[in-house]
């Protein structure tokens, strides 16, 4: 579902981060966008396409820099920080916006497996800094 969301973009961001704090999404996003594997560079675990570089690897926006006209893909733990017994609430999503991204989807799921990180998934993007969001 987040592939589909991620690849219906109107204009493409120039990178794309997905998680891989449950898994390796590289394969489900080359069947669902039917890219050819050959792309797929596991050393820098990243796909370049056209106009988009895809990153396959879980990140930390509470301590990385942030990238402008940027998505990314990932539990709320991974925007604003993991929390040892996995208590997240609504209130939290709200530091995303203050940090100048904008929550393009949320799912919440029950009981997920990244421990620590939330029950909350999110597409957030980054825009350019003078774009009108």
């Amino acid at each position: 579902q987040a592939i589909k969301e991620i690849t219906k973009a109107n204009n493409a961001p120039s990178e794309i981060h997905l998680t891989t704090r449950v898994g390796n999404p590289i394969m489900y996003y080359l069947y669902y966008t039917k890219t050819k594997p050959e792309l797929y560079q596991p050393d820098s675990k990243s796909l370049i396409l056209p106009n988009t570089k895809i990153i396959f690897d879980s990140f930390d926006l509470k301590t990385q820099p942030i990238s402008e006209n940027t998505v990314y893909a990932g539990f709320l733990g991974e925007f604003i920080g993991s929390n040892f017994y996995n208590e997240f609430s609504n209130q939290d999503l709200e530091k995303i916006s203050k940090k100048g991204l904008i929550i393009k989807n949320l799912w919440q799921t029950n009981d997920s497996i990244a421990h620590k990180y939330s029950d909350y998934f999110l597409i957030v993007y980054s825009p350019i800094k003078n774009e009108k969001k």
